[in-house]
């Protein structure tokens, strides 16, 4: 598991900036899901500092064999938070608990 989380570290390139959040929405062409994902994402950009990224697992052979139909999956500074859904509230809940 450490070896698969240093990867996903390297490949979401993760932000030095203690201000700034690394978002990474990890989605696919066709996924509704992550459609709806990227909207709550774009709304809760406009007030907060972050670095946001998509990578399409499609392109990535190792992620589409990690995530697979897990997507959306969202991780914020390198740590998994979301799958399938986000849950706006517990993301501005989880972003203003690390900003502390």
């Amino acid at each position: 598991m450490a070896d698969i989380r240093r990867y996903i570290s390297r490949e979401a390139g993760l932000s030095s900036e203690k201000h700034e959040h690394q978002v990474t929405l990890y989605t696919k062409t066709g996924c509704h899901l992550c459609e709806n994902a990227y909207e709550v994402l774009m709304g809760i950009r406009e007030d907060r500092s972050l670095v946001f990224e998509t990578i399409d697992i499609a392109t990535d052979e190792i992620l589409m064999e990690i995530y697979g139909e897990l997507i959306p999956v969202v991780l914020i500074d390198g740590e998994e938070r979301f799958r399938y859904r986000v849950n706006e509230k517990r993301l501005r809940r989880d972003l203003s608990k690390k900003c502390e």
